[in-house]
């Protein structure tokens, strides 16, 4: 049951990490303009580890479909899949933490400022 979850998700992921990767470029760049270039490394780092992942397993989950040979099962293909989304939900929780790390430095900023 976890494998066909993850797999959903992976197969989910195959499209999402491409659109995700362009918001984190996004904020990256962002926040490389503003002279915050650790908090652009640490932006970028999820995107540059998971673009090749996404890739390798887009290929073998098409050589799955395109060929008569899968793997030594018929789940071969899922369990490609449920790798990468179990890939993917690392991927968004690394995210997900910069960005929470990020609003509470700036929320403790603001404080700062507020009570000089």
């Amino acid at each position: 049951m976890i494998v066909l979850l993850l797999g959903w998700l992976g197969l989910f992921g195959i499209g999402a990490i491409p659109i995700r990767s362009w918001t984190i470029a996004k904020h990256a760049w962002g926040a490389a303009r503003h002279r915050r270039r650790l908090l652009a490394a640490l932006l970028l780092l999820p995107m540059v580890v998971m673009i090749p992942i996404d890739l390798e397993i887009a290929i073998r989950v098409h050589r799955c479909l395109a060929s008569q040979y899968c793997g030594p099962s018929v789940a071969s293909g899922w369990l490609y899949l449920a790798f990468l989304g179990l890939a993917y939900a690392v991927f968004e929780i690394a995210f997900l933490g910069v960005l929470i790390t990020k609003r509470i430095k700036h929320h403790r900023m603001r404080l700062g400022e507020s009570s000089s």
